[in-house]
């Protein structure tokens, strides 16, 4: 939670550099790069956070989350992100949303959410990530529809604006 993260204002600018912890505990606006990674059968990957988190512990999220460093592009925040976690590297990467959350008091976000494809098999850092899956769109579209509480907050509003479901996300751009 010592990490530096630029604070930025509510339309993207930075303004600042504070710590993590700092940012969460205040409640700063930040930024963080999302990826959801599709398999060669079109089913996407989906990581099951820790049971120990404090946030949305046991439940599935996208593929990979980062929050950009100072100075870091969006996209080599997800690369980043995607070797550490799930030693997947050299994808290509498609900006799908650009956009700003507020999902809890801790996760004031400017976000940007990106897909990609791989045939390579994820080597999850189980420092990372608890467990993955890969799932087809119709199951993941049945969980959402059944409400059934099975994913963090920010991963459940980025699929549901992915499959055209209603979703508290606006696209910015």
């Amino acid at each position: 939670m010592n990490e530096l993260l630029e604070v930025v204002d509510i339309e993207d600018r930075v303004i600042g550099i504070e710590k993590r912890g700092t940012i969460h505990s205040l409640g700063l606006w930040h930024r963080v790069s999302h990826v959801f990674v599709y398999d060669k059968n079109g089913r996407i990957l989906l990581q099951m956070r820790s049971p120990d988190v404090s946030i949305y512990p046991s439940r599935w999220d996208c593929s990979c989350s980062e929050h950009v460093k100072p100075q870091e592009s969006w996209e080599n925040a997800v690369q980043r992100g995607l070797k550490e976690e799930l030693g997947i590297s050299g994808v290509s990467l498609k900006e799908v949303l650009y956009c700003r959350a507020n999902y809890i008091q801790e996760a004031k976000v400017i976000s940007k959410l990106f897909v990609c494809s791989t045939n390579k098999i994820p080597i999850i850092n189980k420092k990372e990530v608890y467990t993955y899956r890969f799932f087809d769109e119709s199951e993941i579209k049945n969980m959402l529809i059944r409400g059934s509480n099975r994913f963090a907050m920010w991963s459940e509003q980025q699929l549901r604006w992915m499959f055209g479901m209603p979703s508290a996300l606006c696209n910015l751009k």
